[in-house]
């Protein structure tokens, strides 16, 4: 069986790490020979301690150019006869392509977990990029992204979807007071619209915030759940959390706004909330968009990144122009006084989710890969 590295050197803790940690956790789970590097104080290797995950520390000096630590793991990697590398984060290809001149064997696969954002055809990235065996990306919109603005082959490119255990929202009979009981949250007969996700001026909490106060002062009733956490060492998260708290008092909105930290049973989350909202510049995926969608949860996003290829460009719920408030609003008061069309909107999303985000498909689809990867 063919033995494959980890590489998690990401400081945040969004979806995006998480998932990655899952999958680890899936892919061992089923026989997979998978080791995990880490690098120290990031908040994947705090959560690896506390969850008794095995991981190897290794040093990072630099985002690029770090040869000497390169040669290390490329060492470390041989010895453990590891044939396959998987890099998650675009940051860490500089060291993956440093590790391969180490490793000219070595088989390397890249999970995107961003957009490719602006043209990177130029002679370092395409050098970097063909460094990469298997390029895997979780939707077929960014795979066309990715032909169009590098020099990666689509014969490269392998679209598998980020998988979700489905059995964990699967006949939970929590009821929504239950929920908001369990979050300390007092507004029984009044909509709540909730946010999920890391506090991050890219997420736009503080526009949901702002849209919130218009239909607040429009005379709408309506509440708000911002869910999440700043990064511990993310400065301007730090900044913007603090801005969000601001706007909160400067506007008398504290019994209107409830800040929750994360917490790992989000199924509380979504059974709290009538309707999650996402506001992200250019949210490649949006993990919190399908796992509301098996909660049995209605969404509202922008029309900006991957979300709106999930949302299946409306079919499975609501979609507005970015930055637009108003849009924003009048979209939630249309919904909100059509419970018709919110349940339809639960009911074919749920449906359409199971059947094609699943986690174990997932993993099928990353067994087949690594299993034959090795003989190419």
């Amino acid at each position: 069986m063919n033995k494959t590295a980890f590489l998690i050197c990401a400081t945040g803790w969004g979806g995006l790490e998480m998932h990655s940690l899952k999958m680890f956790n899936w892919l061992t789970g089923n026989g997979q020979k998978i080791s995990l590097y880490l690098t120290k104080n990031t908040t994947i290797h705090q959560k690896a301690k506390e969850l008794n995950v095995p991981y190897t520390l290794i040093k990072r000096s630099r985002k690029y150019l770090d040869v000497y630590n390169a040669f290390l793991f490329a060492k470390m990697l041989k010895a453990k006869n590891e044939k396959t590398l998987v890099v998650f984060d675009n940051k860490d290809l500089d060291f993956a392509f440093f590790t391969k001149l180490f490793y000219k064997s070595l088989k390397v696969i890249y999970q995107q977990h961003m957009q490719v954002g602006i043209d990177k055809k130029d002679f370092l990235h395409t050098l970097r990029f063909n460094s990469i065996n298997i390029w895997v990306t979780p939707l077929s919109n960014l795979k066309e992204q990715v032909i169009s603005r590098t020099k990666v082959p689509s014969s490269k490119i392998k679209v598998i979807p980020y998988g979700i255990e489905v059995n964990k929202f699967n006949n939970v009979a929590e009821s929504i007071q239950t929920a908001r009981k369990k979050l300390h949250i007092q507004c029984s007969n009044v909509p709540l619209i909730g946010i999920l996700g890391r506090i991050d001026p890219m997420k736009g909490q503080l526009f949901i915030l702002m849209a919130i106060h218009h239909l607040i002062l429009s005379g709408t009733k309506v509440k708000l759940l911002i869910m999440g956490d700043a990064t511990i060492d993310h400065h301007e998260g730090k900044v913007y959390e603090q801005k969000i708290k601001d706007y909160i008092s400067a506007h008398k909105l504290e019994s209107d706004v409830y800040l929750k930290s994360f917490r790992d049973d989000v199924i509380v989350f979504y059974k709290a909330v009538d309707l999650c909202a996402l506001a992200s510049d250019n949210e490649t995926y949006g993990l919190v968009a399908i796992e509301s969608l098996l909660a049995g949860t209605p969404v509202i996003s922008n029309t900006a990144g991957g979300i709106k290829e999930i949302l299946e460009h409306g079919e499975l719920g609501i979609l507005y122009k970015p930055g637009d408030i108003e849009d924003f609003c009048v979209n939630v008061k249309k919904l909100l006084n059509n419970p018709k069309e919110m349940q339809t909107l639960t009911d074919k999303g749920r449906e359409r989710a199971i059947l094609k985000y699943t986690h174990v498909n997932e993993c099928n689809e990353w067994e087949k890969m690594l299993n034959s990867i090795i003989q190419e």
